[in-house]
């Protein structure tokens, strides 16, 4: 068919032609046709005229003038035609005799040309009532709005969204109202495609299925989900593996979980599958998502994000409660990553873990300012290898971790606020608190799990009344302490810090009060290179006692200030079975109340001399008190202002 449209008759606005000055036909007169506001007679102005075939053929070009018959017809070879152009146009009109009869400069009041136009424009097809839904299905797949492919509002769309995602459009707007079932597999994003839905009104179902996902991010790049509704009975809302350059945002996951014990499920974002360990995540942003009443039965996983085998990610500003397992968590081959800004409440287990499998690390990582309340809080029913009770664990097989500016509550069932698990090398427990008071829990933090860690600091941490003890540290090397403010609740065996078989610990400048002691060891076994340093605390019992069958060596404690009860003693070393204690130096302390100030085992070797421990520095004690009590071969020795060795 012809590409021309023909659609403006030729005619006079009377229906003959006639001429101007008698109502007679204009005989063997002549028609000229040309653009508007022009002469026609002009073969420069003149416009192509058709004829038009009452057959349907295509148009027939003619050449002017057009001829009139006697009857004042146009006609073409004799015969009356109808003739016709594509466009508006002017008209000449001469007799037999070539004299003008008629000139018109545009024949038609309305310009086809100006309908061109406005069809053509935005909303043209508003022009064309029964174009207007093709027309939007357009405008709807140019926009990525998945309505383009089929989509209806309350229905199952899932393969309106599949052809979404297959399609050109760089973006897929997931609008209305319309819900996306999970019948036979999940929706699998594509690479370069960002899927939004502007106002959290498009919802993923995953209904009454087992072992499906919401979405599925497989080894994609440059990818996004804005903004989109998962629920369902699903392993994971949001589930991928690899790729690169993944940005989850604004997603709500929730009431996710599986009503069996069978497999993984009930994540509420999961990146990392064991299935494609090959295959590892690079640059993954995960923000602004609301996650709740996220897992399975037991402990069935639960975790409301959980990340393994990437690296370069960020997770930040999301809210997650009520879920099953941890809050947030990352494990094997986590690497260059930030945790910070996250709501966590209502954990069944931790609410931040960090956790590589055996054989497998997670390194140089921050987790800051994030609010976790009410970590540990219901009760666990399943057993075996239930016991991240924690707010923060960073557990075995770990380094070059800092945690600083959290704040933290814990449940019920709360053990630790922060853990530190075996292998640990360069952690840093930072500027945090613990706060709350409604549930006091046995410990603030630990630093080891089976084996210990090491290059550890603990600063400037806060925690009153929240905890029965602070710091429990064994099998470590190269412990740092320092500048912490801690409150116990009164309780029987409690401590600031419990320390056996460490390599290399300091302690300075640390406030403590309502414990049993300061610092305690039921046996500190192989321990040296400890220096407890300008310290304040405040004991119901002994300040510093320490008990050892190994060996305690290069202990150093001074310009401590230790109140304790009378009838107990600032410092005490002892030894039980083979122990032994050696260079020790104890210079400056300020002992009130205690009878007896310091005491160390008649076995102790390698004394410094303790010339500054004077009258003034033992809370103004008078001449003849006794001042020191040293056990040496069974002779007690009373001095008055100074340690004599012998």
């Amino acid at each position: 068919m012809s590409d021309i449209i023909p659609n403006v008759v030729v005619s006079q606005p009377a229906q003959l032609f006639t001429l101007a000055r008698s109502f007679k036909a204009n005989a063997n007169g002549k028609v000229y046709i040309g653009q508007i506001d022009t002469d026609p007679v002009n073969p420069a102005n003149q416009i192509q005229v058709y004829i038009d075939p009452e057959d349907g053929a295509d148009p027939i070009p003619v050449a002017q003038p057009i001829i009139i018959n006697a009857a004042g017809y146009p006609v073409y070879n004799g015969q009356i035609t109808k003739f016709v152009t594509v466009e508006g146009h002017s008209m000449a009109i001469y007799d037999a005799y070539g004299s003008q009869q008629f000139y018109y400069p545009n024949v038609l009041k309305y310009d086809p040309d100006q309908l061109r136009q406005e069809l053509a424009g935005p909303n043209g097809y508003l022009l064309i009532p029964s174009m207007d839904q093709h027309i939007k299905i357009q405008q709807w797949r140019e926009e990525g709005d998945i309505r383009g492919w089929g989509a209806i509002d309350g229905e199952f769309n899932d393969a309106a969204v599949s052809a979404a995602l297959d399609s050109e459009s760089p973006s897929v707007k997931l609008g209305g109202v319309g819900f996306v079932s999970k019948l036979r597999s999940p929706i699998n994003h594509k690479s370069n495609k960002v899927m939004h839905s502007g106002s959290l009104n498009f919802q993923f179902d995953g209904g009454t299925q087992q072992e499906k996902s919401g979405i599925l991010m497989a080894n994609i790049s440059n990818a996004k989900v804005i903004d989109v509704d998962i629920t369902g009975t699903l392993d994971g809302g949001i589930r991928g593996y690899g790729g690169s350059n993944i940005v989850i945002d604004g997603v709500n996951v929730h009431d996710i979980g599986v009503s069996t014990l069978s497999g993984e499920c009930g994540m509420g974002i999961w990146f990392g599958d064991y299935a494609h360990y090959e295959n590892q995540t690079d640059g993954l942003l995960i923000q602004n998502c609301r996650i709740n009443n996220i897992g399975g039965v037991g402990i069935m996983r639960g975790d409301g994000i959980g990340v393994y085998n990437a690296k370069n990610f960020t997770i930040r500003n999301n809210n997650i409660t009520t879920v099953n397992r941890m809050g947030i968590s990352a494990g094997s081959d986590c690497l260059y990553f930030k945790i910070h800004g996250n709501y966590i409440g209502d954990i069944l287990l931790a609410g931040i873990d960090i956790e590589p499998d055996a054989h497998y690390t997670a390194s140089n990582f921050k987790i800051y300012n994030n609010t976790i309340i009410g970590f540990a809080s219901r009760f666990v029913t399943a057993t075996g290898g239930v016991g991240q009770l924690f707010g923060i664990d960073i557990h075995a097989n770990t380094s070059y971790g800092k945690v600083y500016k959290n704040i933290l509550a814990a449940g019920q069932y709360g053990t630790e606020a922060f853990h530190i698990g075996n292998h640990a090398d360069e952690i840093e427990i930072t500027d945090n608190d613990l706060i709350g008071g409604a549930v006091v829990i046995p410990l603030f933090i630990k630093t080891f799990d089976g084996s210990g860690s090491k290059h550890i600091k603990i600063n400037r941490n806060r925690a009153k009344g929240t905890c029965k003890s602070f710091a429990l540290i064994a099998m470590s090397e190269d412990v740092y302490i320092s500048e912490n403010v801690f409150s116990g609740n009164s309780s029987t065996d409690s401590y600031f810090l419990n320390v056996a078989t460490t390599l290399g610990l300091n302690v300075d400048y640390n406030r403590s009060s309502n414990t049993t002691n300061f610092i305690k060891s039921g046996d500190a076994g192989n321990t040296s290179n400890v220096k407890v340093t300008n310290n304040n605390a405040y004991t119901l019992s002994d300040g510093i006692d320490m008990l050892t069958s190994g060996y305690l060596a290069g202990f150093i404690a001074s310009g401590n200030t230790i109140l304790c009860p009378a009838s107990n003693k600032g410092i005490s070393l002892e030894v039980t079975g083979s122990g032994s204690i050696s260079d020790l130096r104890l210079r400056g302390n300020i002992i009130y109340n205690a009878t007896t100030k310091i005491y160390v085992s008649p076995a102790a070797t390698g004394w410094d001399m303790l010339t500054k421990n004077t009258r003034f520095d033992l809370s103004g004690v008078q001449n003849g008190t006794q001042l020191f009590e040293l056990s040496r071969n069974r002779v007690t020795q009373f001095l008055n202002n100074a340690w004599y060795d012998g």
